[in-house]
């Protein structure tokens, strides 16, 4: 599923996502997580349009817990590996089931429509768990719905996050004043310095 830049609003790092689970039954499901960064705005082909494995960072991996005693239905899934999304590419989400089976068909998740674009794109065959790595060649199909979401973390569509400031002062040919200002949910800053027109 891919969320475009201009709905997030924002760079920042992703510690948690979640989403709305309706259901009234809960489900415990095996799933590995995966969040990117893509200059796709749609899925274009049924056939060889994934967004490459290189591409993806594996966020969580284990047992989901699905139920609907969350407000609102929100289930928040906390994520294993953070993730520093650019704020500039859009944002892919793939969600891999290992379970290789279906528990029935009935919907369980608030969803939406996007548009007219297919923003999201799923393939399942019973028996199958299928590696994110190594994709099928065709999928079952492309949607312009997708999964309500939410993404939890440091500066994530906030027009309040703030970026760590430096100023450089009184420069000499050996010195020079470091005046710097870390910003919203930054924890420290690093500095690099070199030769002009080096490396660093």
């Amino acid at each position: 599923q891919i969320y475009r830049a201009s709905e997030i609003d924002g760079a920042g790092v992703i510690t948690s996502l979640a989403l709305q689970y309706f259901y009234s039954t809960s489900q415990n499901r095996n799933m590995d997580i995966y969040l990117g960064h893509t200059d796709k705005s749609s899925f274009s082909s049924n056939t060889v349009d994934w967004v490459p494995s290189s591409d993806l960072t594996l966020v969580y991996s284990g047992t989901v817990s699905f139920n609907n005693s969350g407000d609102d239905n929100w289930l928040t899934i906390d994520l294993q590996q953070s993730f520093e999304y650019n704020g500039e590419d859009n944002l892919v989400l793939v969600v891999d089931d290992n379970h290789g089976s279906y528990y029935n068909n009935t919907e369980r998740f608030y969803t939406h429509q996007s548009g007219t674009e297919n923003v999201a794109m799923y393939a399942y065959k019973d028996g199958t768990n299928f590696d994110p790595n190594n994709p099928p060649t065709s999928v079952n199909g492309r949607t312009s719905v997708r999964n309500n979401l939410k993404l939890n973390g440091q500066c994530i569509g906030s027009s309040d996050c703030e970026r760590s400031n430096l100023v450089v002062m009184d420069v000499t040919s050996n010195s020079a004043k470091l005046i710097y200002a870390l910003g919203v949910g930054a924890t420290g800053i690093e500095l690099q310095y070199g030769i002009e027109g080096s490396d660093y």
